[in-house]
């Protein structure tokens, strides 16, 4: 009751507030969202396993490597660090500054915290990767950009660990042929 006899000090308020919000909602602009899922670390699969005289060289060439294999949260990591998702960065740069809108200004770790959402979900060696952006037509060609990125990271990680394998294999072919 007191409000309905107040009502001339209160109504001016709430119309003021009704005005800023009204305003504040139109002059936002719209955020999309793309998001894709991809499995890490499929050492049970027998495809990826390979074998030498009876040898599986994917568990030696984790053995050899020198980066910790079984820890989903470290590659999580990994995968977000500005070593693998720069190239990225940089063409959401370019784009937006073809688009005209000066992303000069844009500094990497600003980018994946308000961005880019890269993380394992829970119980499980799925990465879910979600990438918003106030720019439509810049979604699906940044989730592909960052599917040939993490695409490119595994291929070079496999080869690295390659011929970490092969390094050490001749290294034992050595000794072996010293010894006899």
């Amino acid at each position: 009751t007191s409000l309905l006899r107040n009502y001339r000090i209160f109504s001016p308020i709430i119309l003021i507030y009704l005005v800023i919000g009204a305003y504040d909602a139109i002059r936002q602009k719209d955020i999309w969202q793309g998001q894709f899922q991809i499995v890490l670390n499929q050492e049970n699969s027998q495809s990826n396993s390979q074998a030498i005289g009876g040898i599986d060289i994917s568990r030696l060439g984790a053995f050899i490597s020198s980066q910790p294999v079984n820890n989903l949260n470290t590659q999580v990591e990994i995968l977000k660090s500005s070593s693998v998702l720069m190239p990225v960065f940089n063409f959401v740069k370019d784009e937006k500054n073809l688009n005209g809108e000066n992303a000069d200004g844009m500094r990497y770790e600003s980018w994946i915290n308000s961005s880019l959402n890269v993380e394992l979900e829970s119980g499980t060696t799925i990465l879910n990767i979600n990438f918003k952006d106030s720019n439509k037509n810049l979604i699906l060609p940044t989730l592909n950009k960052i599917s040939d990125v993490f695409q490119k990271y595994s291929i070079e990680q496999t080869n690295q660990i390659s011929t970490q394998t092969i390094a050490y294999l001749e290294k034992q072919i050595g000794i072996y042929e010293k010894k006899s």
